[in-house]
């Protein structure tokens, strides 16, 4: 059986089950994420160069996605509407010519508080339970399908900013092109969820990460990830914390 192209992520508490994203992959491996009450979401842009970069907070254009395309041209839109919002240029999730995918960051989700509950269930509904929801935020990579290869992702935090053992969970979700690398975690002072979804994307090299705060200002970062092939096992690393104070 094809894996499936649209996929809908849950969070689940009990019996309680709430839908927090939207994911969906085409066939040239672009993708296109979105999330209930998606026109009272915030976008947090990363603007400027090397030398000097600033946080700018947008908001979405009214129901929408964010688009992510092979050739590495994101943005946000509203749909059937023209033109994109929050546009950033950079990481290819496929070649020009067409014959390698590559790997890419992307987006960085800070979910609002789940409620939403969609009538129906589809077999491609990807649930991950919690023995109790609480402020959680997502990273999400695009990894190449390639068969039998493992995928592991490592986020190293400040010892003041997260709880030992370490709030982080990872999985996959698989689609026909990409599977999709989910990290989850949470730090010591997301104590409340945000009045609404927050996302970050970029260039697809440098990954945002909301550090916590809450719940109308929220800390954040950035990082370069790492990926390291081990025993035919893909180990991404995410480090925002000096070696020192890793855990």
């Amino acid at each position: 059986m094809p894996e499936p192209s649209s996929r809908r992520l849950f969070l689940s508490e009990g019996a309680s089950k709430f839908q927090v994203l939207s994911i969906e992959q085409r066939r040239d491996a672009s993708f296109y994420i979105s999330c209930p009450n998606f026109a009272r979401s915030r976008w947090i842009e990363i603007v400027g160069d090397e030398n000097a970069k600033s946080v700018n907070v947008a908001t979405a254009p009214g129901e929408g996605k964010l688009s992510v395309h092979g050739s590495g041209f994101s943005g946000i839109r509203a749909h059937e509407s023209e033109g994109h919002h929050v546009i950033v240029r950079g990481n290819r999730l496929i070649d020009r010519d067409r014959t390698e995918l590559r790997p890419r960051h992307l987006v960085t989700v800070l979910p609002e508080a789940p409620h939403h509950v969609p009538t129906g269930t589809r077999r491609s509904d990807y649930v991950l339970e919690a023995k109790q929801i609480k402020p959680t935020a997502f990273i999400l990579f695009a990894i190449p399908a390639v068969s039998g290869l493992r995928i592991k992702g490592n986020i190293g935090f400040h010892v003041d900013d997260i709880g030992v053992p370490p709030d982080v969970s990872f999985g996959l979700m698989t689609f026909p092109l990409h599977g999709v690398l989910w990290l989850a975690y949470s730090t010591k002072t997301m104590l409340q969820w945000p009045p609404s979804t927050h996302f970050s994307h970029y260039d697809g090299y440098t990954v945002p990460i909301f550090m916590g705060g809450g719940p109308k200002e929220w800390r954040f970062a950035a990082a370069d990830p790492t990926y390291r092939l081990e025993n035919n096992e893909l180990i991404i690393d995410l480090n925002f914390a000096p070696p020192e104070s890793q855990q």
